[in-house]
C-alpha cells in the first residue's frame, strides 16, 4: 500500500515537473520575443527551481 502510494506520487510529481518545464520553455519563448516580459520570464525561471527544489526535497 505504502509503495503503491509512493509509486503514485512521484509519478504525479514527474508529471508535474514536466508541465512545469513546457510552462517555463513557453515563458522563455515569450520573453525573449518582448522585451517587457524580462521582469516575468525571471520571476517564472526562478519560482519554478524553487518549486522543484521543495519536490526533490520532500522526496528526499
Amino acid at each position: 500500500m505504502l509503495l503503491r502510494a509512493l509509486r503514485y506520487t512521484s509519478d504525479k510529481i514527474k508529471v508535474e515537473v514536466e508541465v512545469g518545464k513546457k510552462k517555463l520553455r513557453k515563458l522563455r519563448k515569450e520573453g525573449n520575443r518582448r522585451d517587457e516580459g524580462r521582469n516575468d520570464y525571471f520571476h517564472a525561471n526562478y519560482s519554478s527551481h524553487c518549486y522543484i527544489r521543495c519536490i526533490y526535497f520532500h522526496i528526499n
